[in-house]
C-alpha cells in the first residue's frame, strides 16, 4: 500500500478506501476515544454507579468494533507502517498504549466490583438466614433441637447484574 494506493486497506480490512496516514489518524482517534469511554466506565465503576455504567455498553462495543476492523486492516497490510512516518506511528504507539492502560483498569474495577457484589450478596443470604424464626422443637426424649438445625435454607434472588 501507498499513498497513491489507498484501497490496499481498504480490501485486506473491509474498510473505506483511506490511505496510511488516513489509517493511522482515524485509529489514534479511535483508540483515543475507546480508552475516554473505557476510563469513564472505570469511574463508574470505583463509584458503584453500576447503572450508570450500561449507559457507556453500546458506544464502548461500537468503537470497539471500529478499532479492532482498523486493526485488522493495518494487520493485513503491514507496509502502511512504514508509509506512517515517525510522528502518526509515534502518535498511533502511545494511543495503543493508553488504551492498554485503560482496558486493564478496567479490568481490575470490574473484578473488584464483582467481589464486593458477590460479598454484599452473600452478607444479605447470611442475614436472611439470621433473621428466621427459631423454634423450640424437642426430640423424642425430651432433648432440645440445635436451634440451627431445624432451619431450612432460604433461597435470595436480587435481579442485578454487574
Amino acid at each position: 500500500m501507498t499513498s497513491s494506493t489507498p484501497n490496499a486497506v481498504a480490501e485486506a480490512g473491509g474498510l473505506p478506501e483511506m490511505t496510511a496516514i488516513e489509517l493511522a489518524e482515524r485509529m489514534t482517534r479511535a483508540a483515543g476515544r475507546l480508552s475516554d469511554v473505557i476510563e469513564a466506565e472505570v469511574g463508574l465503576l470505583r463509584a458503584f454507579k453500576i447503572a450508570e455504567v450500561e449507559r457507556l455498553q453500546t458506544e464502548k462495543k461500537a468503537l470497539a468494533e471500529d478499532y479492532e476492523k482498523l486493526l485488522r486492516g493495518l494487520g493485513a497490510c503491514p507496509e502502511a507502517v512504514a508509509e506512517m512516518g515517525d510522528d502518526r506511528r509515534g502518535a498511533l504507539r502511545a494511543a495503543a498504549e493508553r488504551l492498554a492502560r485503560a482496558a486493564e483498569a478496567n479490568a481490575v474495577a470490574l473484578r473488584a466490583g464483582i467481589e464486593a457484589n458477590t460479598r454484599l450478596m452473600s452478607g444479605i443470604a447470611r442475614a436472611v438466614q439470621e433473621q428466621r424464626p427459631r423454634s423450640a422443637c424437642y426430640h423424642a426424649d425430651g432433648r432440645p433441637v440445635e436451634a440451627d438445625a431445624d432451619r431450612s435454607p432460604v433461597s435470595v434472588s436480587l435481579d442485578q447484574v454487574l
